[in-house]
Parts: structure tokens; C-alpha cells; sequence
């Protein structure tokens, strides 16, 4: 079965005791719904743009300049092979940014060719099959940035984030998103809500829809998802594409490339 954990509410009297005056007031109203924003968070860092390439190109360099000198007299005896061993290496590193450049050149090409003992240390690509693909199914794709799942729960609705109707106030929210989850989600998936209140609300004149916010923790190699017509996993610049005008101006500031 799916799992979920998230934050518990307070169980002190005076909390509990105020909890339950203002259930008391309650009121579904006709037309009220909630939703989840669940979110895969990116796997790989951000790929440094050409400014921040020239800082830290910048930085190397000036680090190399300002560096002391090797007292080469201290540590190697005058003619002797670890003085020539030496130069010899000196040599290679003319030009470099820093000393390290010619290691991570070496261990780079080591990974490119898959000529480490360790296979799990091989080098993958930043593009992966799902990229190239264009699988919108699969969270092997965009590791750089978040994606957001959204699903047509039938052939001509719209897309939208995982919903359900709001019938009693006899459970809170975040359990109601909890069981639409697990109704569509592989069995493997672990899926932490990050707060048990709203972070959204999207009025459409009667309708009200109250977005939670969760994150897929387990279950990112095959994220199976059932009892739908479709769904794509979706990052940040696709969401326009696919939400509707009203959706997307309610959830444009509350989300972000990289959440």
C-alpha cells in the first residue's frame, strides 16, 4: 500500500478545545474541492549559465595566481628522478584554470570511456532516453528542474492536478488527498505532505479548490499511474501548456522551476 507522513496536529487541550468551536461553525459549501501539487524536486544541480562559468573560471584563475609557490628545494633533492618527475608535471599544468584541472580531465575521460572499477561510478548524461523520447509518463526526464503531475481523469477533460470533491467535514484535507493518491498511484510510491493546510485557492465563481502541497520521497523509477485517462509529469515552462488561463494564474507564483 502506499505510504504517506506528514506533520500532525496539536493534541494540546486549549488547541483541541478551539478546533472543535470553530468546527462547530462549519459549512461545506456546494462546489468546494481539493487538490494536490505533488511535486518531483529535481535530481541534478542546475547547469551554470555562461556568467557564472566566467566567475568561477575567474576565480580558478586568481586562486592559481595568488597561490604560494612550491619550495621545490624542501621537498626534492637537486637532479634527483622526483625532482624531474616533477617539472615534467608542471609542465602539463601550463594553461590550466588550477592544478586540479588536468585530475578531473583524466577522471572525466576515465568515466566517458567506462574505464573505472566501479561501474556505479560511470558518468550519465544529463539528457536522459525519457528526454529524448519526449515520455511526459516518466520521471527520469528534466532532472535539472521540478515536475508537477497532472492528470485528465477522462478523455475530454481538462489537465489538472490529482482532485476530489470535498463532500463532509467530517475529514480533513490532506486525508482526502492522501486517499486520491493512493487511488492512483503505484503501490511502491512514498508521497510526503509538506503541511496538512492549504497553500492555494482557486475560485471559479461558486467553485472553490484548495491545493496542498506534497513531494514524491520513493517510487521515481516507475511512478505507475492508474485509474486515470492520462497524466504527465510536468516541469514549470510546460504548466501554461497545459493548465487552463485560471488555473495557471493561481498557481504561477506559489510554484517554481526548481521547488
Amino acid at each position: 500500500m502506499i505510504r504517506f507522513f506528514s506533520r500532525q496536529i496539536s493534541t494540546k487541550p486549549h488547541f483541541y478545545a478551539q478546533f472543535v468551536r470553530n468546527a462547530q461553525h462549519r459549512h461545506i459549501s456546494t462546489g468546494c474541492s481539493v487538490g494536490t501539487i505533488l511535486i518531483r524536486s529535481p535530481i541534478l544541480t542546475r547547469t551554470p549559465s555562461e556568467f557564472e562559468k566566467s566567475v568561477y573560471k575567474y576565480n580558478a584563475e586568481l586562486w592559481n595566481e595568488l597561490s604560494a609557490p612550491l619550495p621545490k628545494e624542501f621537498y626534492f633533492k637537486k637532479g634527483s628522478v622526483g625532482e624531474k618527475d616533477w617539472k615534467t608535471r608542471q609542465k602539463d599544468l601550463e594553461g590550466r584554470e588550477s592544478p586540479f584541472q588536468a585530475i578531473f580531465e583524466n577522471e572525466h575521460k576515465l568515466m566517458e570511456d567506462n574505464a573505472l572499477s566501479d561501474p556505479s561510478t560511470y558518468l550519465q548524461p544529463r539528457i536522459t532516453e525519457a528526454d529524448q523520447a519526449g515520455d511526459v509518463h516518466s520521471t527520469q526526464r528534466c532532472l535539472e528542474k521540478s515536475l508537477f503531475l497532472l492528470i485528465k481523469p477522462t478523455k475530454d477533460a481538462e489537465w489538472q492536478f490529482p482532485i476530489v470533491p470535498i463532500e463532509s467535514d467530517q475529514k480533513a484535507l490532506h486525508l482526502l488527498c492522501q486517499e486520491q493518491l493512493q487511488n492512483i498511484l503505484d503501490e511502491q510510491s512514498l508521497v510526503w505532505f509538506v503541511a496538512n493546510h492549504p497553500i492555494g485557492l482557486i475560485k471559479q465563481d461558486e467553485k472553490k479548490l484548495f491545493l496542498l502541497r506534497a513531494r514524491l520521497v520513493q517510487g521515481l523509477r516507475v511512478p505507475k499511474v492508474e485509474n486515470v485517462f492520462d497524466w504527465a509529469w510536468s516541469s514549470y515552462e510546460e504548466l501554461p501548456n497545459r493548465l487552463s488561463p485560471t488555473t495557471w494564474n493561481s498557481v504561477k507564483d506559489i510554484l517554481h522551476d526548481r521547488l
